[in-house]
């Protein structure tokens, strides 16, 4: 066999059968990067309230976590700071 047929084999192999090298993310490491996003969305919003692309983002994230009531007291914020949009 040649050493290139050998280097694709081995690379087939490697990539369709063996483990991956990271677990698979479980909804546990999901609700805990949301949860990590809230508060840094928050935290950036306490410096900054008129931020609004990380308005956009925090309502997003509250969407996800159906918190549907500060969803529209953000929506409500953005609406006053970009009445046009």
């Amino acid at each position: 066999m040649s050493s290139s047929l050998i280097t694709n084999m081995y690379f087939f192999f490697f990539f369709f059968f063996a483990a991956p090298l990271t677990s698979p993310v479980t909804k546990i490491d999901i609700a805990f990067i949301e949860k990590e996003a809230e508060r840094l969305l928050e935290e950036r919003l306490s410096t900054d309230p008129c931020n609004t692309d990380a308005l956009y983002a925090l309502m997003e994230v509250k969407i996800k976590a159906r918190k549907m009531e500060k969803v529209f007291r953000i929506f409500d914020c953005l609406i006053e700071l970009e009445p046009k949009e």
